[in-house]
């Protein structure tokens, strides 16, 4: 049963526009944090506006990012658009980023994977998000 009032599109936005400002005061920590879920949002988008079920990956990046994005082209030729293939830093990236990070102690986060995290924050919203908001939300 989806969530209501659910829109991972609008989420993906919000996120993307908070942590690159987090990320421009110094604040790596929360910056990286609402950066990964940029990219959980921006894929679990894709897969909403086409009518797919989101709720069983959870925060699970890498599932979202290879089968489920994969049947969602097959069953959805359209969203063959949305290529998150083009987020080039996802692996290693999103090895570091874990919903848990917002009870880590603050500082823990190297300023290079908090990079690396924004890196892909930034990837997926050029190639995922923007391309869905240019299609008024891919529809």
């Amino acid at each position: 049963m989806p969530l209501q009032n659910e829109d991972f599109l609008s989420a993906s936005v919000r996120h993307y526009n908070d942590s690159t400002h987090l990320y421009a005061k110094g604040r790596l920590d929360n910056a990286a944090y609402l950066a990964g879920y940029v990219v959980e949002c921006g894929l679990k988008a894709v897969l909403q506006v086409y009518g797919h079920g989101v709720r069983a990956y959870g925060h699970n990046i890498a599932a979202l990012h290879g089968p489920a994005l994969d049947l969602a082209m097959v069953l959805s030729p359209g969203s063959s658009r949305y290529r998150s293939d083009r987020i080039t830093s996802l692996g290693f990236d999103l090895a570091v980023w874990k919903p848990e990070m917002r009870y880590h102690r603050t500082g823990v986060l190297a300023q290079a994977d908090a990079e690396r995290i924004m890196k892909a924050a930034r990837e997926a919203f050029d190639s995922v998000v923007t391309e869905m908001i240019l299609d008024n939300g891919g529809l």
